[in-house]
């Protein structure tokens, strides 16, 4: 006959630099994620039980996902170098980044199907700063030299649309459980204004 296990309480375990396990708290059995990697980083889990984790660092810094059920790993966003994991929706598709500092460029992948879709990735200006809401809706900073606008993105349509794109720079500042976001815009006296979104009013 078949068992199945359909849950585990597991801790991610740092080995020095290079190495990354997996520890059942309730048996004390470990699974070998990482051994001889460069500075690997446990960064989250996904709602089917996969692992993510970080490899790297600067320009070699890679995104990894790992399946407990295959005891296999496999590199997201491999033409892409300086990726960094960000978030992930209730769904589990996984939103990162690519690129330096001073040009960052956003994405979103589906471990499901394995692709990867462009959120933002416009030439010379920092796409990030990314939050997801209640509803799945990845909101983020457009802009550069300090002056950035706010976007969202909708994994079901898959495509980006302005929500602020005024002169003065507005940032990002949180979002509230019922899918609102708060972001600020500086105003025309110089003072800082703070305005709330909410796609469902």
């Amino acid at each position: 006959f078949d068992v199945e296990v359909t849950s585990a309480r597991l801790a991610a375990v740092q080995q020095n630099t290079s190495g990354l396990l997996l520890l059942d708290v309730d048996t004390n059995a470990t699974v070998q994620v990482v051994s001889g990697g460069n500075q690997p980083d446990y960064v989250g889990g996904t709602p089917l039980g996969c692992a993510i984790y970080q490899i790297g660092t600067g320009v070699n810094k890679q995104l990894w996902i790992y399946d407990l059920v295959t005891r296999s790993s496999r590199r997201i966003a491999t033409d892409k170098t300086w990726v960094t994991y960000v978030a992930q929706t209730s769904t589990g598709r996984i939103v990162f980044t690519s690129g330096p500092s001073s040009d960052t460029d956003l994405w979103i992948y589906n471990p499901s199907t394995g692709f990867t879709t462009e959120i933002s990735a416009q030439a010379g200006e920092i796409d990030g700063s990314a939050v997801i809401t209640t509803d799945d809706l990845v909101f983020y900073e457009r802009g550069n030299s300090g002056q950035s606008d706010v976007w969202y993105f909708d994994p079901t349509l898959g495509t980006s649309i302005s929500v602020a794109t005024a002169s003065s720079n507005e940032v990002i500042r949180g979002t509230l459980e019922n899918g609102a976001v708060l972001f600020t815009r500086i105003g025309g006296g110089g003072e800082t204004d703070l305005y709330y979104v909410s796609l469902a009013t």
